[in-house]
């Protein structure tokens, strides 16, 4: 066996750890560590750096010794790692063997408990239970602090004069329980001078056992607890908390890219690119070839104009470029941002799929999370460069794209972006799913606040309470005197999670009756919950007017579109022409507040299995041992189940509706009625700021009660009161 290749390999590399010296038990100890890490799914990064610390230490440690030998091999063979530390250690302390050997013992101390951190392995340490018979053996200690405490102090003189004295009894839990009474109630709203727990337990009959008084603390410490958070209007949070390292999951779990395929040649591009210039000839428009991108999915080529050429007459000609190109699609960017050219889009004959994995795996994304936890990886451009936002400044996002275009898809590469970011603790996910297919992968999983959504009602109850939670929210900010979420978690040092809602499709929750109540909700939360970390993804295959409202639009400025059906819907989402020119397949265009023209980028795929297998390891990783109802939100699913809540508030705004203020209106509009002496709808709506809809309903009211006569073709109705 010392022959063998192995042994072999391991004995060299353990000679540069630790020399001659106790090489085969550190090595062995560094094998272990690294197996328990792998076995764990540990970061490796985080593996590396405590795995060679202890390493070093324990180094030092073995041949901290060798420093009292003359001469001493060791320090000639300077590629030792422990050299720089034990000459460090020599400075400080003077070649004494044993102060080096103690401070390293410090450091394999420290180190391995970060270890023991990191791998979440808790430790158990054993209970000091100091019991007194006689009075005379209690400490001093005891004594001064019940001066510090009235309750302390009657507890005390009672447990000297106390008949049952020779009971033990916990002196060290009743000097805790007065601290803790004393810290908890002069940070609580209300005073709490008249309500010593402790003297009238301890008046009406002593503690006869140590888990009596055990139990009585407890029991009080946590009444105090939850008072005091009640009093400081704190958010109601879930309990649960997950203390993981991120990314969350490996990068395993993801396909990774296969660019094996066929390529573009330049051939198919000059050839293109000749008949463009030629039929632009035919009309008068002089262009030369400038440049030429192959993207994924699209070939842009890239022509400059001459000087006295309109930019307009380049875009009327589109359908005959696409007769001489025999394309079926073709997009114009006149001019592209930056530069003279225009750049005339179109299908890559052999288009390249881009994963997931090569997106979240990259250097560029990787580097965007030190700074950010809210990254989403859009996929790539047409340069091939990797195009990622933050949605912490987006804040929001509307997404549409006709059926099959890859609006689904793209909306799970959104959400696993999010979760390998961050923890359960750090995001949480609020998602409607009318279709009830698209997302259900993600049920049970502790990002979530409340099952998949299907039911349109229910929906709006959930946006609705999510704006009981902004307001709530905004409270905390404003007591703490911070402006945002960052700064309040920066300022205190407390931790709130993000909530992102995400509606699969839109247009289901529009077309109910109370298509009002979503729109007002929805652009409600759009204006305001940037700050308190509460974000809306809208998607939709139906990108028209009735869905997608000008009210909404104007609160959401950062938009998606993938391929539609007309220039219309292109206009509806984008506010302007293109996105009827797509090539499908993930093929999509993105705007924000940051640019004026979208940008074309390929969006990564994700399949079913991919996201089942980082489900199942999420699952596995997160809810050991956990119940489902038990990571929901108690007042959520109060809400969504019994279709009732804990407040007015909350009542005030789930059941709030147009019929609700019917009657307040109706009132209304018999005095604007009465005063002005001319019944009509337009009068209605314009006086009492209302929509036309719910302005010719309170109308027909009247009607109906014989205040107002009927309509009479196009002649003014006739007052009758």
């Amino acid at each position: 066996m010392p022959d063998a290749p192995i042994f072999a390999l391991f004995q060299e590399i353990g000679q540069i750890f630790v020399g001659d010296l106790w090489l085969m038990i550190v090595m062995g100890l560094a094998i272990l560590l690294w197996a328990v890490y792998l076995k764990k799914d540990q970061n490796i990064i985080s593996c590396v750096k405590w795995s060679w610390l202890l390493v070093l230490c324990i180094s030092t440690l073995l041949n901290g010794s060798a420093v009292q030998s003359d001469p001493i091999p060791y320090l000639q063979q300077w590629w030792y790692i422990s050299w720089p530390m034990i000459q460090l250690l020599k400075m400080a302390f003077g070649p004494d063997p044993m102060a080096m050997q103690s401070i390293a013992i410090v450091g394999i101390i420290v180190v391995f408990g970060m270890l023991l951190y990191q791998l979440n392995v808790t430790v158990t340490l054993p209970s000091i239970n100091i019991q007194y018979k006689d009075k005379d053996q209690v400490p001093s200690w005891v004594t001064k602090s019940a001066k510090l405490h009235p309750s302390l102090a009657k507890s005390s003189s009672w447990a000297q004069s106390s008949p049952s004295s020779e009971s033990p009894q916990s002196w060290w839990l009743l000097w805790l329980w007065s601290r803790a009474t004393t810290a908890i109630t002069s940070s609580a709203t209300q005073p709490a001078a008249n309500n010593d727990f402790t003297t009238q337990w301890l008046q009406q009959s002593g503690p006869t056992s140590d888990a009596e008084l055990k139990s009585f603390v407890k029991s009080k410490v946590a009444e105090k607890l939850w008072v005091s958070s009640s009093a400081d209007k704190e958010i109601s949070k879930t309990t649960m908390t997950f203390g993981w390292d991120v990314p969350t999951y490996p990068l395993r779990l993801l396909t990774a890219s296969d660019r094996s395929g066929s390529q573009v040649d330049t051939s198919f591009i000059e050839n293109k690119a000749q008949q463009i210039i030629s039929k632009l000839w035919e009309f008068g428009i002089q262009v030369s070839l400038q440049w030429y991108n192959i993207g994924p999915s699209v070939v842009q080529i890239m022509i400059t104009p001459a000087t006295w050429v309109k930019i307009s007459s380049i875009d009327s000609h589109k359908d005959d470029m696409m007769l001489a190109l025999k394309t079926k699609s073709l997009r114009i960017i006149a001019p592209i941002p930056g530069t003279d050219s225009v750049g005339i889009e179109i299908p890559n004959p052999y288009p390249q799929m881009i994963r997931l994995h090569e997106l979240i795996g990259s250097q560029e994304f990787i580097a965007a999370t030190k700074d950010n936890t809210t990254n989403i990886s859009l996929g790539k451009s047409i340069e091939w460069k990797l195009v990622v936002k933050s949605l912490e400044k987006m804040p929001h996002l509307l997404v549409a794209g006709a059926t099959g275009q890859g609006k689904s898809v793209w909306l799970n590469d959104f959400i696993l972006s999010l979760m390998i970011q961050n923890t359960p603790d750090q995001i949480k996910f609020v998602m409607v799913d009318p279709k009830q297919v698209e997302m259900e992968l993600y049920s049970w999983l502790p990002y979530q606040l409340c099952p998949i959504i299907t039911d349109p009602e229910q929906a709006l109850k959930a946006l609705k309470w999510c704006a009981i939670e902004m307001d709530e929210r905004y409270t905390v900010l404003k007591n703490a005197r911070v402006k945002n979420l960052a700064e309040y978690v920066e300022k205190t040092g407390e931790s709130m999670y993000r909530i992102v809602i995400v509606i699969d499709e839109l247009a289901d929750l529009m077309m109910t009756g109370k298509k009002k109540d979503v729109e007002l909700v929805i652009a409600r939360i759009a204006q305001k919950a940037r700050a308190v970390g509460i974000h809306l993804i809208l998607a939709t295959q139906r990108p028209s007017v009735n869905v997608i409202t000008g009210l909404i639009k104007a609160n959401i400025p950062c938009r998606v579109s993938f391929g539609v059906v007309s220039q219309i819907d292109s206009r509806t989402i984008l506010d302007q022409k293109g996105a009827e020119d797509l090539v499908g397949k993930w093929d999509m265009l993105y705007l924000d507040t940051t640019m004026k023209h979208p940008i074309r980028v390929q969006a990564p795929f994700v399949d079913t299995g991919e996201i089942e297998s980082i489900v199942t390891y999420l699952k596995d990783k997160y809810m050991n041992g956990i119940q489902e109802s038990e990571i929901y939100h108690p007042q959520l699913m109060e809400i969504l189940e019994k279709g009732s809540s804990t407040s007015d508030a909350y009542a005030e705004l789930l059941w709030w509706s147009d019929d609700a203020d019917d009657d307040a209106l109706m009132r209304q509009a018999i005095d604007v009625i009465a005063d002005s002496r001319r019944a009509s709808t337009t009068q209605l709506q314009k006086k009492l700021s209302i929509w036309f809809a719910r302005a010719s309903r309170i109308m027909d009211m009247l009607e109906d009660r014989g205040i107002v006569w009927p309509q009479e073709g196009s002649k003014p109705r006739e007052v009758l009161i």
